[in-house]
């Protein structure tokens, strides 16, 4: 049996290299089957945090952007790209030539938060995706997927449209099981993110991942610049320093490290740390990080966890380290309510979400 595997796994965000992991392991173990995997966006290239990181940090500029400067923005971009091919064209393009000459039994999309609107990149690869493979008669199967709620009324028509051809649709929270059945009106599954099972799937030399005790508290700073306009425009990046100080001085009572798992948060915790100690006269260490295995390294010396990023506070919750979560993002507040005070046992979570979705994937083989 052959499958495709097509999520974000090919990015230098640990959490969705950890999902491609997973997501890999549960579908060649379940179904005895060769995978190959393609990037969810078609035409992206592979990025590598450790490659990245070997690059001079650059930053983005701090600006708070207008209505105006963004409606002026929209404008010059639709002028630019007028005449082009849009983006659904191109991403269908990128799809057929990707596929071309091969052939697959099934094709697993997912997971990750993948069902955007609001013309983003990530809708474009959705409907691409499903339309082509749909061409093929592939059996779909969208599993472990999120969604961030916010569509056009022509948005929710085709991704109901696109999603309605799937064989098959598990989301991770339960935030998205209400979008899918009110917004969207399909029906889906639910299961908890597929990271969940990472622990009880892959337990390679698990001394690794411990330490003798707790000599830190962690902290991973969120990008700045991979905040939403809104809060851009209410922080400015001395006060959203600030904000991350106050987290630190509330929750933190052992000496603070900076984790990361993107390349955009290394920038960060770079310059929160120097920030630190020009503002504060504060030492944090700052992890050495390329890899999961690197992440799970440095989080194993840790007693506590503030993040804002999702999957770190699942890798933190699979290996006994307490998670503050920040709800920076809406995805952030849902998993906050759902996970915060939740009793997880790795061992225990981690089957049971392994038989969810072995059980969803079976019926890619009848």
């Amino acid at each position: 049996m052959r499958v495709l595997l097509i999520n974000q796994g090919h990015t230098d965000n640990l959490g969705d290299r950890a999902i491609a992991e997973t997501m890999s392991d549960l579908v060649s173990e379940t179904l005895d089957a060769d995978v190959v995997t393609m990037p969810y966006i078609p035409d992206e290239c592979a990025t590598d945090l450790a490659l990245e990181k070997a690059k001079p940090i650059s930053f983005a500029p701090e600006e708070r952007i207008s209505s105006l400067r963004k409606a002026i923005r929209t404008v010059k971009r639709a002028v630019s790209n007028y005449g082009k091919e849009t983006p659904r064209q191109r991403y269908e393009r990128s799809v057929r030539e990707r596929l071309q000459g091969q052939s697959f039994d099934c094709a697993v999309i997912g997971g990750g938060e993948l069902i955007k609107g609001n013309r983003h990149p990530f809708y474009y690869s959705l409907l691409s995706w499903i339309a082509v493979l749909a061409e093929r008669q592939c059996p779909i199967f969208v599993l472990g997927v999120s969604s961030d709620a916010r569509f056009t009324w022509r948005e929710r028509a085709e991704l109901h449209d696109a999603l309605s051809r799937c064989n098959c649709i598990m989301v991770r929270d339960q935030q998205t099981v209400n979008v899918m059945k009110n917004a969207l009106r399909v029906e889906c599954g639910y299961a908890p993110d597929v990271v969940f099972a990472y622990r009880a799937l892959r337990r390679i030399e698990e001394t690794r991942y411990h330490a003798p005790e707790k000599t830190h508290d962690a902290v991973c700073v969120y990008s700045y610049h991979e905040l939403t306009g809104t809060l851009k425009n209410e922080y400015t990046l001395h006060e959203y320093y600030e904000m991350w100080y106050r987290l630190m001085l509330q929750h933190a009572k052992r000496p603070v490290k900076l984790l990361y798992t993107t390349y955009s948060d290394y920038c960060e915790s770079t310059r929160f740390q120097q920030w630190l100690r020009d503002e504060k006269h504060v030492d944090c260490a700052l992890a050495s990080i390329d890899d999961v295995d690197d992440y799970l390294r440095e989080l194993s010396d840790c007693e506590s966890l503030i993040s804002a990023r999702m999957h770190s506070m699942i890798f933190a919750l699979q290996y006994e380290v307490g998670i503050v979560p920040i709800p920076i993002k809406s995805k952030l507040a849902t998993f906050k309510r759902e996970w915060q005070d939740a009793d997880v046992d790795w061992m225990r979570t981690g089957a049971e979400v392994r038989e969810v979705y072995r059980h969803a994937l079976c019926a890619a083989e009848m």
